[in-house]
Formats: C-alpha cells, sequence, structure tokens
C-alpha cells in the first residue's frame, strides 16, 4: 500500500512538472497531427521585422562571402548588428525550460532525492534503502 501511495505521488508530481507552461517548446494540435511549438519574445512589432530582416541579412551575407551588404537597398545595414541579433535569438530558442523541466523529471524517476531539483514533496517518501537500490552506498559520518 506504501509503495502506491509513493507512485502516485510520484507520478502526480511528474503531472506537475510536465504541465507547467514556460517559454521552451510546447505541444499543440492541428488537426490530427501532434506538433511542438518554439516561442521568442519581441519586443513590438518593430522588433519583431528586425529579427526576421537579421535572419535574411546573415543569409545574404553568408551567401556574399565578402562580408558586406552591396546592395543599394541593404547599402545602410550593418553586418556586426545584423550578426548579433540573429545570435540573440538563437540563444533565446536555446530550450533553458524543457531542460529544467528534463532534470526535474529525471531526478524523480531515478528516485534521486539528493539531486537539486528532486521536489520537496517527495523527500518524504523517499527511504535509505530506495539510495541502496540504485547501487549508491550508505556513507556514515561519525
Amino acid at each position: 500500500m506504501k509503495t502506491r501511495k509513493k507512485n502516485q505521488k510520484r507520478l502526480k508530481t511528474l503531472r506537475k512538472i510536465a504541465k507547467e507552461k514556460h517559454h521552451g517548446l510546447q505541444p499543440i494540435k492541428c488537426g490530427r497531427r501532434n506538433f511542438m511549438e518554439a516561442r521568442f519574445r519581441v519586443e513590438d512589432h518593430e522588433n519583431y521585422l528586425l529579427r526576421i530582416s537579421s535572419l535574411l541579412e546573415v543569409c545574404v551575407l553568408a551567401l556574399d562571402g565578402n562580408g558586406g551588404f552591396y546592395s543599394k537597398i541593404l547599402s545602410h545595414k550593418s553586418a556586426s548588428v545584423s550578426i548579433g541579433s540573429v545570435l540573440e535569438l538563437a540563444i533565446e530558442l536555446l530550450p533553458f525550460g524543457d531542460i529544467f523541466k528534463l532534470e526535474r523529471m529525471m531526478a524523480i524517476l531515478e528516485n534521486d532525492s539528493e539531486h537539486r531539483y528532486f521536489p520537496e514533496e517527495l523527500k518524504e517518501f523517499v527511504k535509505p534503502e530506495d539510495h541502496e537500490e540504485r547501487g549508491e552506498e550508505k556513507v556514515e559520518i561519525s
């Protein structure tokens, strides 16, 4: 009975973590298919356009290979600003939130109560013999 209660508590905590909203990938349903949606924040429409144009400008720079813009339309653009903007966007798209959720879930599934992300509400269900099951030795300090 005690094992069942412990497993139900672990499952409830895992479900709670899985439902948390964050800035990373989010599941969406599109018709009968399931996709993951990536999001990034922008300040306003101008910032949104700046980011998209920077992506395109970096592509132009990569295709040209000379490190500058020669088109009259792009001649006022700065290569370093465009590249910096694209690098900032790439950093924002890194899945830090997803990795944090994964770390927490793995700590629960591995029953690693010593892990820094192991939920406090589950620590009462972890016994010393749970660590021995994973091949860990008890270290007693005298």
